[in-house]
This record gives C-alpha cells, structure tokens and sequence, in this order.
C-alpha cells in the first residue's frame, strides 16, 4: 500500500480481521449483525464495496441479493467471479470488477487502477445506480416473480 494513502475498511462479518490492521496506512473496522436499517446507513458511507467469497459449485449458481444493495448505493463492487453474477446482470462489467478472490494480488492491482482512476471511478458509481434504478428495483423485477409463483 502507498503511505501517501489512508484506507479505511469496513467489514460486515463475524471474521475477525484485525491482524490486517499492522500498517499505518490502513485501518479496520469489523461490524457484526445489524438490523436491515442500520445496514442500510453503514453501506450509504462505503465508496467501494467488496464482497469475495470463495467460489464453489454452490456460491458461483447463486445470485448474491447483496449486490442490488451495493448497486441502490451507487458505488463500485468488487466481487468473486460467479457464473450467477455473470448471467443474471450481463452489464457488471460497468460498474464491478470481477476477481478470483485467492489472487490478491490482481486484485489489488485492479483495486488501485479504478481508485486512481476518478473518470472510471465516477463511470462505475454512475451506472451502478442507473441500472440498479432503470432495471434491477423491486418495481421492474416484481411481476416476473409473481408470473413465477402463479405459475408453481
């Protein structure tokens, strides 16, 4: 990490991560369970989100809920490369960044081009909200969801 820069990482787990925080560039804080409200104030102050999870034959066939949460703060995501991911919102390439989670440091590379960048930075925070708004709300997904249970 580059001392000239002070990250700040807010980690929403039960892990803890404090063994991270030897550098004096970087502190973290861990946050437990937290009632949908207080989750929603927590995310709204996050400028990227992070969400790396080890990718297996379950987590790469399930789409994430957490990622529209991530998209309504209008923010950039990175995220484990899941096959669910890929299928279910084909634009993620305009607004995430798609790692494999055990290769840090590509991760951190990439991490570091898009903080570096303000205009892909600002690109990214942009179309993560107007997708989230024009095509992944509750609103545009909720009458597929009822055609599907009416059809059980």
């Amino acid at each position: 990490m580059r001392p000239e820069k002070e990250f700040v990482l807010k980690v929403m787990s039960g892990a803890d991560l404090h063994y991270y925080s030897h550098r004096n560039n970087l502190k973290i804080d861990c946050i437990g369970y937290q009632a949908y409200p207080e989750f929603c104030k927590t995310l709204k102050v996050a400028d990227i989100f992070f969400d790396l999870r080890k990718i297996d034959s379950e987590t790469t066939r399930c789409m994430p809920i957490k990622l529209f949460y991530y998209m309504a703060c209008g923010r950039p995501v990175v995220y484990s490369n899941l096959k669910a991911i890929r299928k279910g919102v084909p634009e993620i390439d305009s607004f995430a960044i798609l790692v494999n989670p055990v290769n840090v440091d590509d991760v951190a590379v990439r991490v570091l081009n898009l903080i570096e960048d303000v205009t892909k930075y600002n690109a990214y925070c942009s179309a993560a909200f107007r997708l989230f708004d024009s095509k992944y709300n509750w609103e545009s997904v909720s009458g597929r969801l009822v055609e599907l249970v009416n059809r059980l």
